[in-house]
């Protein structure tokens, strides 16, 4: 009888034997081989050096975005900063102001004499045969007369002269003159402040 679903005998019959492989089939093969594996490394390399150029371009960018955001700070720090000296010295002004005005003048009304003292003390030696003339302003001739006599080693002649100030006094020492000026001082104490406040004032409005 037979079977109604044949199948293939594989114990028996013919099989196909391996073919041989010649030298050149070799050859070839080991090209391929090569191909292959240098392809792959190839790939392997641009894609490390794809990778190492992000990394670079993100490391960079990071970089770019925090030397951006540094600046920004620096910047808005910079800002305060100005705002905050330029609100000090404003609230400084009537405080100064007011020294140049009443305080530095009482200074100097305090001082004046014992100024003139100074001045001619160092002279002492050389000028007792000379003559001593203290030229000052007509107000202050009271209060110099009562603090300068007595005070110097020689006599004095105090003179007043209307075209000085109350922190004006020329002296003349023999052949030498000296001038003291208190008030010029108090003059240039008193536009260095002014000019200071006026470049803060203008750097306000600037920005």
């Amino acid at each position: 009888m037979s079977s109604l679903f044949p199948f293939e005998d594989f114990g028996s019959g013919r099989r196909d034997t391996p073919k041989s492989v010649t030298p050149e089939q070799e050859t070839q093969e080991r090209e391929r081989l090569r191909a292959v594996e240098q392809a792959r490394a190839t790939g392997y390399e641009a894609g490390y050096k794809a990778g190492w150029d992000d990394a670079i371009a993100a490391d960079e960018s990071v970089r770019t975005k925090i030397g951006a955001e540094l600046e920004r700070n620096l910047q808005d720090l910079g800002f305060t900063f100005h705002e905050a000296r330029s609100h000090i010295i404003k609230s400084l002004e009537p405080l100064l102001v007011e020294m140049t005005e009443k305080v530095l003048p009482e200074l100097v009304s305090q001082t004046l004499g014992q100024s003139i003292i100074d001045e001619i003390l160092p002279f002492a030696d050389s000028l007792s045969d000379s003559p001593v003339e203290i030229m000052i302003c007509p107000s202050n001739k009271v209060a110099l007369t009562a603090l300068l006599t007595g005070s110097l080693p020689m006599a004095v002649t105090i003179v007043e002269e209307p075209s000085l100030t109350e922190g004006q006094v020329f002296l003349r020492l023999g052949t030498k003159e000296r001038k003291i000026d208190l008030d010029g001082a108090i003059g240039k104490i008193r536009a260095a402040i002014d000019a200071a406040f006026t470049l803060n004032k203008d750097a306000i409005v600037n920005g």
